[in-house]
C-alpha cells in the first residue's frame, strides 16, 4: 500500500510509565526540540495509520497482542544516531533499550506488520532525549551519564499515539500476554487457522 496511506499525526510506540517521565524529561526538556510535542516514547511505527484504521483492525492487533508476552526494558545506555539534517550536520542522542526478550519485541513488530501491512516498524529502536551538533554529542553524553540512574520497566502494552493540537497523546493501549505467554513462531498463527479450517470441512 502507498505511504500516502499513513499519518504524521499518529503513531504506534512504546511508552514508560507515566511517574518515570520526570527523570527522562529533565534531560529531554532542555536538550530535545520535541520534547514539548512527544511524550517520552521508543518509536515502533510512524508515520502510522489514521485513527479510523486504527480502531477498525483494533480487535485484530488485540489477538495478536495477547501472545506475546511482556518483557522489560532496561535505559541505561547513551549513544548517537544520524538524523535527516545532514546539512546541519546535527545527530539525535538517545538511550538504547536493552531489551529482555527480543523474541516478544520481534514479534511486536511482525504483529503491527501483519495487522497493518502499510507500515514499516523501525528495525533499531531508540528514546531519543536530544539533538546537538556531532561533534558536541560526547560531551553531552558525558554529561548524562553523570546524572543518569538505571531505569527499568516492565512493557506490558503498546501505545496508540494521535496528535491533538500540538502534541500527541495516548489514545489508547494494546496488551501484551502475561510474562509466561509464549510468543508465536513465525508463521504459526497462519498454519493453525489452515489447520482448523481443514478440520470444519
Amino acid at each position: 500500500m502507498a505511504a500516502s496511506s499513513l499519518s504524521n499525526t499518529t503513531a504506534m510506540v512504546l511508552c514508560p510509565p507515566r511517574d518515570v517521565w520526570p527523570a527522562i524529561d529533565q534531560i529531554r526538556n532542555t536538550h530535545d526540540k520535541a520534547a514539548c510535542k512527544w511524550p517520552p516514547h521508543v518509536n515502533l511505527c510512524f508515520p502510522f495509520v489514521p485513527s479510523h484504521k486504527f480502531e477498525t483492525r483494533k480487535v485484530a492487533l488485540e489477538a495478536k497482542m495477547a501472545r506475546i508476552p511482556s518483557f522489560t526494558i532496561t535505559l541505561d545506555t547513551f549513544a548517537t544516531v544520524g538524523t535527516s539534517k545532514k546539512k546541519e550536520g546535527r545527530r539525535f542522542i538517545c538511550l538504547v533499550p536493552n531489551v529482555s526478550n527480543s523474541e516478544a519485541l520481534g514479534a511486536v513488530k511482525s504483529a503491527l506488520k501483519s495487522v497493518f501491512p502499510e507500515c514499516t516498524p523501525r528495525v533499531e529502536v531508540h528514546l531519543t532525549v536530544g539533538q546537538a551538533k556531532g561533534e558536541e554529542c560526547p560531551k553531552l553524553i558525558e554529561q548524562f551519564e553523570k546524572q543518569w540512574n538505571r531505569l527499568t520497566w516492565t512493557v506490558d502494552n503498546v501505545a496508540f499515539l494521535e496528535k491533538t493540537k500540538s502534541r500527541f497523546e495516548v489514545r489508547g493501549k494494546i496488551a501484551l500476554g502475561s510474562p509466561e505467554t509464549r510468543a508465536p513462531e513465525a508463521g504459526e498463527s497462519e498454519q493453525k487457522t489452515k489447520n482448523e479450517g481443514k478440520r470444519k470441512k
